[in-house]
């Protein structure tokens, strides 16, 4: 939003939210033109729909699990038996589905991670660190691990062939990160799990 509002402004244009409760129906936002800009995990999967800057911040992806596991590192997860629940469409599940080996995914589609673990349907949950934190202040049997398995890219993306606004809205996300302003905006909304994105290669 932070970042939305500032662009706004050097763009003399209106800042006008257009809210999204899953990456599915924003992906499809960008098919009908519904948004100019959106924030988003840079992910290829999407790179048919969107064009995307460097990353302005990097999020932790990792697993929850229950306090007694033996999924004790991002390494154990991947065997057989074990079920890792998991937004199919969004970051950690795009990623997941292309690496993992001997372990099953469980799409939490329509019951939502809480209720997937409760249940039994999942053993250990994937997604961000800063959502699994969340998630842990309910279930307090479970924990987040130390490591992760993966590190989201989150960019401003355009619907694809914007090539006039690409490189102005590129420019735009390496300045508020050398200038600061990724940083100072994820400390003043404590934001736990990320960082801010490295400097892109010239």
């Amino acid at each position: 939003m932070d970042l939305g509002r500032m662009l706004a402004q050097r763009l003399g244009a209106p800042f006008e939210p257009v809210f999204y409760r899953g990456v599915g129906p924003l992906i499809e936002g960008a098919r009908t033109g519904a948004w100019d800009i959106a924030f988003a995990a840079i992910d290829p999967a999407r790179t048919d729909v969107m064009d995307f800057t460097p990353a302005y911040m990097e999020v932790d992806i990792t697993y929850l699990v229950p306090v007694g596991s033996s999924v004790r590192t991002v390494g154990d997860a991947d065997q057989a038996g074990v079920r890792i629940g998991v937004g199919i469409n969004n970051a950690a599940g795009l990623f997941l589905s292309r690496t993992i080996k001997r372990a099953q995914l469980v799409n939490d589609a329509d019951t939502g991670a809480m209720d997937l673990l409760r249940s039994g349907k999942a053993d250990i949950y994937a997604g961000t660190r800063d959502n699994l934190l969340a998630i842990q202040e309910k279930l307090s049997s479970y924990r987040v691990l130390d490591q992760r398995f993966n590190a989201v890219e989150h960019a401003i993306a355009l619907p694809r062939g914007q090539v006039l606004a690409l490189p102005y809205v590129k420019a735009f996300v390496e300045e508020v990160k050398a200038s600061g302003v990724v940083t100072e905006a994820i400390a003043r909304h404590s934001i736990k799990g990320v960082q801010v994105a490295r400097p892109a290669s010239r």
